[in-house]
């Protein structure tokens, strides 16, 4: 899996960037099928600093998982279309609109202010 960061863009109405707010520093990109499937199962925790991004993807699940995490949305355009806080494990939570999902651990999402109609981008800053 790629490891690349995650950062929220800010921009004014006329849509000039004026600050990137990162949101993890090791974001694991998840773009196949079996890596996918395998998502954060396995893992006993998250690092502040870390999440997972599965492309192709508008539904999951926390069975089997030890810990919460958030769980963020996102459409064709990076845009939040939904967010879930600290979903417990055993939860199953989705978006219709989603194209990708971010998974992100517990509080992250409320720590950063990331509210839906955000714009999310990945990459290096």
């Amino acid at each position: 899996m790629d490891r690349q960061q995650l950062y929220i863009e800010d921009t004014r109405s006329n849509d000039q960037v004026i600050e990137d707010r990162v949101i993890v520093s090791r974001l694991a990109v998840a773009d196949s099928f079996f890596t996918r499937l395998r998502g954060l199962l396995g893992k006993k925790s998250l690092a502040s600093d870390e999440g997972l991004w599965l492309d192709a993807c508008h539904s999951i699940h926390t069975f089997f998982m030890k810990f919460a995490i958030d769980v963020v949305f996102i459409d064709a355009d990076g845009r939040v279309v939904a967010l879930y806080a600290r979903v417990a494990p055993g939860k199953i939570v989705a978006a219709k609109r989603a194209v990708h999902t971010i998974e992100l651990p517990a509080g992250v999402s409320e720590r950063v202010g990331l509210k839906e109609g955000q714009c999310v981008k990945r990459g290096v800053l």
